[in-house]
């Protein structure tokens, strides 16, 4: 099993990516059968997307309701989504990133924080490496269930998942590896969220952050249209860009994307800048 990157390039997956569909109460008709249901329901907010040219939902609140705080759509979703990382070119491409860039630059004992761990899959590719600590914050209790249970079937048991508002953490630790992938735009208050992120990495450590433009799904909030305006936003954040990327959504060239307002993965490493600079 591999995954590719526009075509050009393939990684293997660790082992966590398989072990989803043999463990637990895992079984691989399930999730093959929760993949073609998430994809279904992404077609259906596609068209209601290029009907409206907006996202279904406008806050977290309503977003939490309909998703959320629901465990067996979450369950499905999660399942859904956990696969596309293998079957959507823009999503193993940021997963390629994160896995063969991000996380090989971290030094051994590094403490790694991801924000909205969901599917759980980089949660557990981090604890697959010699870091000091790896750990999860979700504010919903039901996507903190759905993501263990994942990591249970990866056997990833030295995940910390923690039931945290990001918007409202105080910060009282800093981590040398904070990851926010595909969580901004489930946001109604980005900005903050990601000074916040910022506050929560130690000054000279990294974030992977990942943010899809024209992606509409049924909890996506926050609506960029062109890489050029989240790397805008990111700086004015305060953060250093190490490196932006876009991916497009498969079958699709940037160029292609662009013209269509298609969906692209925009993945930046970034660095937090030392105090005083």
């Amino acid at each position: 099993m591999f995954v590719g990157r526009s075509g050009e390039e393939s990684l293997d997956l660790p082992k966590a990516a398989f072990t989803e569909f043999k463990g637990g109460d895992y079984r691989l008709d399930e999730v093959v059968g929760n993949y073609r249901w998430t994809c279904q329901m992404m077609l259906d907010e596609e068209y209601a997307f290029r009907l409206t040219g907006r996202y279904r939902h406008a806050t977290f609140a309503e977003a939490r309701a309909a998703v959320y705080d629901d465990g067996a759509f979450m369950s499905r979703y999660t399942d859904g989504l956990l696969f596309s990382q293998l079957m959507w070119a823009n999503h193993a491409a940021a997963l390629a990133d994160y896995h063969g860039s991000f996380l090989a630059g971290l030094e051994p004992g590094a403490e790694l924080l991801e924000v909205g761990p969901g599917h759980g899959l980089l949660v557990a590719m981090a604890a697959e490496r010699p870091l000091g600590s790896v750990t999860g914050w979700d504010v919903s209790p039901t996507s903190i269930a759905t993501t263990r249970r994942a990591l249970a079937a990866m056997g990833a048991p030295d995940v910390k998942l923690e039931q945290v508002d990001v918007l409202d953490a105080s910060v009282t630790r800093r981590f040398d590896a904070v990851v926010a992938s595909e969580l901004l735009e489930h946001l109604d208050r980005p900005a903050k969220a990601l000074a916040r992120l910022g506050l929560l990495t130690r000054p000279g450590g990294q974030l992977f952050i990942n943010v899809p433009v024209n992606s509409p799904a049924p909890d996506h909030i926050y609506l960029w249209r062109r890489p050029e305006d989240v790397n805008d936003f990111v700086v004015a954040a305060g953060l250093r860009i190490v490196q932006a990327r876009a991916y497009p959504m498969t079958g699709r060239t940037e160029r292609q994307a662009r013209a269509g307002g298609l969906t692209m993965s925009c993945v930046l490493t970034c660095e937090m800048p030392e105090e005083g600079r």
